[in-house]
């Protein structure tokens, strides 16, 4: 019996109690408010900074990661236009080539072929070109520079490339002519390899004046070499009153180990 009443006695101070504290939030909304956001305050700065830093390192996070995407994409189109820019100037290179060779007419006078040097063997006396059989070169084309100055000749062919044989190797050997300024006519010899980047001429007839920086050209007596593709100049003249010729060692105009690129003669 007292129990219940008690029970009874709870629920009427709780109801009035609520009373009150609707009274105090309508009446000091305000003041009430104001209060319980002092209370509170310290807790939200904390949760309002706790979400500010983490949100803020949320989007730090994605925007590293989009940034990275852009370099890499900038990376890739850098890697593109630089390949474009190496083409361009390979292809510019080549047509600065063929304009060479078409301004000394060697495309009126030969069919050529234009060739990139990719392999060098100085002690062999051989380049290596990236034109062979899939591209109508055969053993014995004469190879020559956009200068129209004598290399030497195809040696051996492969597939996809070619070995050519230097005119400097000892087992070289072609006829010359030999353009002196005091005589009308040239004065004809044979080129033969000295290895390394030597060469001589031998059986110049001993009469025969010769001097040194006299133009020597290919003569195409022997149909090694059509005529007239240069070889080099006169450097020394080796002469004896015994002998019935003279010899002279050859100051060659090309030098295949400064060059990068040939002309290959495909119609002789």
């Amino acid at each position: 019996m007292f129990s219940g009443k008690k029970t009874k006695k709870n629920l009427l101070i709780g109801g009035i109690a609520l009373i009150v504290f609707i009274l105090i939030i309508n009446v000091f909304s305000s003041e009430a408010r104001n209060f319980f956001y002092k209370i509170s305050y310290p807790f939200q700065t904390s949760l309002w900074k706790a979400g500010n830093v983490t949100s803020n390192f949320f989007y730090a996070f994605f925007k590293a990661k989009e940034t990275s995407k852009e370099v890499d994409l900038l990376r890739k189109k850098n890697q593109e236009l630089l390949a474009k820019l190496a083409l361009m100037k390979e292809v510019k290179n080549e047509n600065e080539k063929l304009r060479t060779a078409l301004e000394l007419n060697l495309q009126k006078e030969y069919k050529i072929f234009l060739a990139q040097i990719i392999g060098k063997d100085v002690n062999q006396n051989l380049i290596v070109i990236d034109k062979g059989e899939i591209d109508g070169i055969k053993q014995g084309m004469p190879v020559i520079t956009c200068q129209k100055s004598l290399i030497g000749r195809i040696d051996r062919v492969y597939k996809n490339f070619s070995k050519v044989l230097l005119i400097s190797s000892k087992s070289f050997s072609f006829d010359v002519l030999i353009q002196t300024r005091d005589s009308k006519n040239d004065i004809l010899g044979v080129g033969v390899g000295g290895g390394g980047s030597k060469a001589y001429i031998k059986f110049i007839p001993r009469e025969k004046k010769i001097s040194e920086n006299d133009l020597v050209a290919t003569n195409s007596l022997g149909g090694i070499f059509p005529k007239g593709l240069l070889v080099g100049k006169i450097k020394k003249i080796k002469r004896s009153d015994t002998e019935a010729f003279q010899e002279a060692e050859v100051e060659l105009a090309a030098n295949p180990m400064n060059e990068n690129e040939v002309l290959v003669i495909t119609n002789h």
